[in-house]
């Protein structure tokens, strides 16, 4: 199945989700405890039907974490501290983007949160296919973590050469 083709059926699914809030309340349950290893934390501003990254977010800030949120800056992601999960502005793509210009150096967080929206048994994901967090995933070092749905698992994803393997998937 060609990528264009998985992505509409993935996309698909998503929205068909009739348990979205109580499978981000599951996920949530879990990704909290992991991230008490780590104190600077990369995560993202979830669209409606992504896993909602908003409890993790103000998790991480409640817990005198920093946070990290990316901008898209030309054909890479940035990512950037926040103080507050509201100080946004709408961005590239029409997604939350942070306000402040507090950039940090990708290898300087210790996790980054990764979106997607789909995921194979060995960990790699397949994202809306502009490339941004492959390319700023290739060389970091921190730990990968993706969260998604059960049901956004695929045998039918692709693994091409600048696709980057998770380290680790929470799903509920």
């Amino acid at each position: 199945m060609d990528k264009t083709t998985l992505r509409k059926i993935l996309k698909e699914r998503r929205k068909n989700n009739k348990n979205k809030a109580l499978f981000d309340e599951r996920i949530f349950n879990k990704i909290k405890l992991l991230l008490n290893d780590f104190n600077n934390i990369g995560s993202y501003y979830s669209l409606d039907d992504e896993v909602s990254t908003y409890d993790i977010n103000k998790c991480i800030l409640d817990n005198n974490k920093n946070l990290y949120l990316p901008k898209v800056n030309g054909d890479y992601i940035d990512f950037y501290n926040v103080k507050n999960i509201d100080d946004v502005s709408i961005g590239s793509y029409n997604i939350n983007e942070p306000n402040g210009n507090n950039k940090i150096d990708i290898n300087d967080l210790d996790c980054i949160i990764v979106p997607m929206l789909g995921f194979n048994k060995d960990n790699y994901r397949i994202g809306f296919g502009k490339g941004y967090y492959d390319r700023a995933l290739r060389n970091y070092k921190g730990y990968k973590l993706g969260i998604a749905y059960s049901f956004q698992e695929s045998d039918e994803i692709v693994v091409e050469e600048y696709d980057v393997v998770l380290d680790e998937i929470i799903t509920e």
